[in-house]
């Protein structure tokens, strides 16, 4: 099982503080049947580490868990936040990419969605990266209209499902949601987006025998799709179909998804 989003190095944004930390994470999710992560942490203008400080990580991690027998391997990723001016900081700056590969994780804020994404994903492609939209059923906006999300993949833009959407840990109407994209095969790739050992925990082994139980088909290609990613392989792509227009009426669901 490969867990391709993950806040698993410590001190570098809202994962956990400490070596330690991490390292109980990596043995929790090796006990689970994880056997690879991508270390994902938020990543902005404001940060304060870069590409170099967080393969240095990578590796030092990937040192410990091989001394401490922890069967389990970390590459290096990164999760942006979508904003107006992104295509222009990737262009300048590079990106730190999932397990080196051409795929980008990006996600919305939760509460809306920028009105110019599209072109901005264009904008990305245009410049060689896979854009995957982090945890879509988590956004306000695509909770309330989820036949957005159709647009997206239509135009060549994947999705990443959380482990814990699912399983009801962001409210019902994220879970509600997650259900939609699943059943219409929307979602691609399923991530844990783990913060610690606590709360917001490896889930993935829960949520895939969850998920199973509404498509099979998913799952596997989840599973097949998470190898094609660190191989950097084109994804493969159900047959996915534009949803209905959501029921939920616009009151109250942000904070579910927080």
């Amino acid at each position: 099982m490969i867990d391709l989003h993950a806040h698993v190095l410590p001190g570098i944004d809202d994962g956990p503080e400490r070596e330690q930390d991490t390292i109980e994470i990596l043995k929790e999710s090796s006990e689970k049947g994880v056997k690879s992560i991508v270390a994902t942490p938020h990543f902005n203008n404001n940060s304060t580490y870069n590409k170099d400080y967080l393969i240095k990580e990578i590796n030092r991690f990937n040192k410990i868990a091989r001394n401490e027998e922890i069967e389990i391997t970390l590459f290096p990723g990164a999760e942006y936040q979508m904003n107006r001016n992104l295509s222009k900081e990737i262009n300048d700056n590079g990106a730190i990419t999932l397990a080196n590969s051409s795929y980008l994780l990006v996600e919305f804020p939760f509460d809306s969605m920028p009105v110019d994404s599209f072109n901005i994903f264009h904008d990305l492609k245009l410049l060689g990266y896979k854009p995957v939209i982090a945890h879509p059923e988590r956004c306000a906006d695509l909770i309330k209209n989820p036949e957005k999300l159709y647009d997206f993949v239509d135009s060549g833009i994947y999705a990443q499902l959380n482990s814990g959407s699912i399983l009801g840990r962001y409210g019902s109407r994220v879970k509600k949601t997650a259900e939609i994209f699943i059943k219409n095969n929307l979602v691609q790739l399923i991530g844990s987006d783990l913060h610690s050992t606590g709360k917001r925990n490896q889930l993935m082994p829960i949520a895939i025998k969850e998920i199973e139980n509404i498509s099979k088909e998913i799952t596997i290609n989840f599973s097949e799709n998470a190898v094609r990613v660190i191989s950097n392989k084109k994804l493969k792509l159900l047959n996915y179909r534009e949803p209905s227009s959501s029921v939920f009426s616009l009151p109250k669901f942000i904070a579910d998804i927080l």
